[in-house]
């Protein structure tokens, strides 16, 4: 193999696929990137087993090959490299030799043939969607993922497809982020499939050097993202996710509207003053205002803050976890902020107080249980509906 290429765009294309190399394995093949030089295009891959990246770029091609190469290494040298020409070619010891006007460096390979490219199924279904719109469901749902590897399911992002809906959902049990496109049309069948957030990171990394309409196309087990350059390859999570919509309230009247950056500022003040553990805050609910109030007993310490806001119920309190108000909130694009609330111990719906065109975004977020100035505890959505040996002061929300 023996090619030419700037520095900067055989850099950028190595940055667009390293993501995906897992930062420790047993399997050594797997720290590589797959260099393929056909003609004048050179694909670069790399994979974890569970997602396989591919890009390509145009170069200044010699004589075609493939190989694989550290992938630290290679990235190394590019990124401490000026803005210069490289020429790149294996000598016959297996090595891999750069040559430019600073020097020469030569790295040892591994034979292509060993790079586990991973076969997928037949591709049964393809539909397209806009670059921006796709970055932004991810980016409202997303943040919402479950990290708890005991929840597979909830480990990743739902996407749920029909003829003319497009929508995506995530939870971990304590929040819940639902957004619905409805500009959207595909000649596909209903399909359900729960994307790993690791693939969704790394599309979310391409898309901004590569927008325009995205192509996805999706089997049983894999779903395939085509980008102008690069293309992402996931395996499903095999899982069945949990059936979100009944735990999401449908009687809740109670309306909370708060000037978001207010009182996303005034929890964060807040906050610091409450349990590490529970980051609990009570909400004192009146007609023009919000009282907030949070404690550690632990350390002796508190703090309070009078919020302006318009809420037409009856006065109540209610906790949150601080983190995760704030998390939902930021997500939240208009100036102003409306909670739907019912009972103390209910889901609070979360919505901007003006929808995008064509779109529906709705958040949910759990209560904790106000046991007097002592024990707080946090409800949660159960996935399973069974006993999980959490205290009795939850209460269960069963799929």
């Amino acid at each position: 193999m023996k090619f030419s290429v700037p520095r900067s765009e055989f850099f950028k294309a190595i940055q667009r696929i390293i993501g995906v190399v897992p930062q420790k394995t047993a399997t050594p093949i797997l720290s590589d990137v797959l260099l393929s030089l056909e003609e004048n295009i050179l694909k670069i891959y790399a994979t974890d087993l569970e997602i396989l990246i591919s890009t390509e770029i145009t170069v200044d091609g010699i004589e075609d090959g493939a190989l694989a190469v550290s992938s630290k290494i290679l990235g190394d040298i590019l990124r401490e490299l000026g803005d210069v020409q490289i020429e790149v070619l294996t000598e016959d010891n297996h090595r891999l030799r750069m040559i430019s006007d600073r020097g020469v460096y030569k790295i040892a390979v591994d034979s292509s043939e060993d790079f586990p490219l991973m076969p997928i199924s037949q591709l049964v279904e393809e539909f397209s969607i806009p670059s921006a719109k796709l970055s932004r469901m991810i980016d409202k749902t997303i943040f919402a993922v479950s990290h708890d590897e005991l929840r597979p399911a909830l480990m990743g992002v739902l996407f749920q497809v029909f003829e003319n809906e497009f929508r995506m959902v995530a939870t971990d049990g304590h929040r819940l982020s639902r957004i619905i496109n409805k500009d959207f049309k595909a000649n596909v069948s209903e399909k359900k499939m729960i994307v790993p957030t690791k693939a969704l990171n790394l599309l979310l990394k391409n898309i901004s050097e590569e927008p325009g309409l995205i192509k996805i196309s999706f089997g049983e087990n894999y779903l395939v993202f085509k980008l102008n350059h690069t293309e992402i390859i996931s395996r499903l999570v095999e899982s069945q996710y949990p059936e979100y919509e009944a735990v999401i309230p449908t009687a809740n009247e109670k309306k909370l509207i708060l000037n978001r950056d207010l009182f996303y500022s005034s929890l964060k003040r807040v906050s610091i003053f409450s349990n590490l553990l529970t980051k609990q805050v009570r909400l004192s609910l009146k007609s023009d205002k919000v009282e907030l109030f949070s404690q550690d007993l632990d350390v002796g310490g508190e703090g309070m803050e009078v919020l302006p806001a318009e809420y037409n119920g009856e006065e109540m309190d209610i906790g949150y976890n601080a983190q995760y108000v704030m998390e939902t909130i930021r997500h939240i694009d208009t100036e102003e902020v409306m909670f739907m609330l019912d009972m103390p111990t209910s889901a609070g719906i979360v919505f901007p107080t003006e929808q995008q065109k064509n779109e529906e975004l709705l958040m949910l977020v759990m209560p904790v249980r106000l046991l007097g100035t002592e024990e707080k505890e946090e409800e949660e959505i159960d996935e399973t509906g069974g006993d999980d040996n959490r205290k009795d002061s939850s209460v269960d929300y069963e799929y």
